[in-house]
């Protein structure tokens, strides 16, 4: 299984780490959880390792998902560095893991709604401070949603330029304006065009 994360994600993102990763796999989920204090909601993490537990009767394609996300994030670290902006590294690790076809049902929902969503700028700060289950999965539903739509108008190529510009220091407007060529704010709005 990891052998096969790591050739999908080299495939799609042009490169690999230049080192192993790491994978600690926990008997039980309060381990996991104990260990890290972490939520009951967070399912994997990668913190220069890979970590996640797996239950006694595993459903193995939950597994495989949560490894692959995990593992993406490894890979986009070693790519882009470690100034990538977290809705990037979350939604390019979703699209790996589930591919553009994943559900966005909290996307969906606020859409439905006429819901603010949150702006690219404030995507990052959001992430990090996450207070609830609802604002957690509609912040993920918007950055792999976002990073969707960038990998649809530039594809592959234009992800791997994109990540290759946080590595070689630039900000998050300045990767945005140099490899999409555009503004943040006229990204978000060609995003949610997309979205109708």
């Amino acid at each position: 299984m990891l052998e096969r994360i790591w050739q999908d994600h080299r495939v799609f993102l042009g490169d690999a780490p230049k080192r192993d990763i790491v994978a600690v796999f926990y008997s039980t989920k309060d381990k996991f959880t104990g260990t890290h204090e972490l939520t009951s909601n967070i399912a994997g993490i990668y913190d220069g390792k890979v970590r996640m537990p797996i239950p006694d009767r595993p459903n193995w394609e939950t597994i495989r998902r949560i490894m692959s996300h995990e593992a993406a994030h490894a890979f986009l670290f070693d790519i882009g560095g470690p100034d990538i902006p977290l809705w990037l590294n979350e939604g390019l690790a979703e699209l790996l893991a589930q591919g553009p076809d994943r559900p966005t049902p909290s996307l969906d929902y606020a859409l439905g709604k006429n819901e603010p969503l949150v702006k690219i700028r404030e995507l990052t700060d959001t992430l990090k401070n996450l207070k609830n289950n609802t604002s957690a999965a509609l912040a993920y539903d918007e950055s792999f949603s976002i990073a969707n739509f960038i990998h649809g108008r530039f594809g592959v190529f234009g992800i791997r330029r994109f990540l290759r510009a946080f590595k070689e220091g630039k900000s998050e407007e300045d990767a945005i304006r140099t490899q999409l060529f555009m503004t943040p704010d006229i990204l978000q709005q060609s995003w949610k065009a997309k979205l109708k």
